[in-house]
């Protein structure tokens, strides 16, 4: 009895070490290769929308509160969308490119956040077609600087 003890013990030790080995500190993380797509993940208590792909990450050199400024360097949509006949919603693409960021995230029609990303990518957006036109805001977020924010209004056409 006391031998399956000490063998069971052993036994999940090994496993410990072997899960440690693997995922530990500085192990399985994720990293982009330059040619992956970005992708969108939704905030906290939100639905996930369909994610487009777009130019890998880029990771700016780690810095202090005092680093450089975090911009958006371009954030674009349509200026309309045309709604299918008797649909209620529809999909806009954006796209967006920032520097000194480390994330954004995407606010539609106010202030709470709908999904984030990377500091560099595109995907779609909802549109309800009951209303005339939908704000759209990409906001940064990184270790340096305050964030930037940027609103596109898209207009249904």
């Amino acid at each position: 009895m006391v031998f399956a003890g000490i063998a069971v013990l052993a036994l999940g030790g090994l496993v410990l070490v072997l899960v440690l080995g693997r995922f530990g500190p500085g192990r399985g993380r994720v990293t982009a290769a330059p040619a992956a797509a970005a992708t969108l993940q939704p905030a906290p208590g939100q639905a996930a929308t369909p994610a487009g792909s777009g130019p890998a990450p880029s990771q700016p050199a780690a810095s202090g509160p005092a680093g450089p400024a975090q911009a958006i360097v371009s954030f674009g949509a349509p200026a309309s969308e045309r709604c299918p006949a008797g649909a209620a919603l529809s999909f806009v693409s954006v796209s967006w490119t920032t520097a000194n960021a480390t994330a954004v995230s995407l606010s539609v029609d106010g202030p709470a956040r709908f999904a984030d990303g990377p500091p560099n990518g595109s995907t779609v957006l909802p549109f309800a077609c009951a209303n005339a036109q939908h704000s759209y805001t990409l906001t940064t977020s990184g270790p340096s600087g305050p964030p930037a924010t940027r609103t596109v209004v898209v207009r249904r056409g």
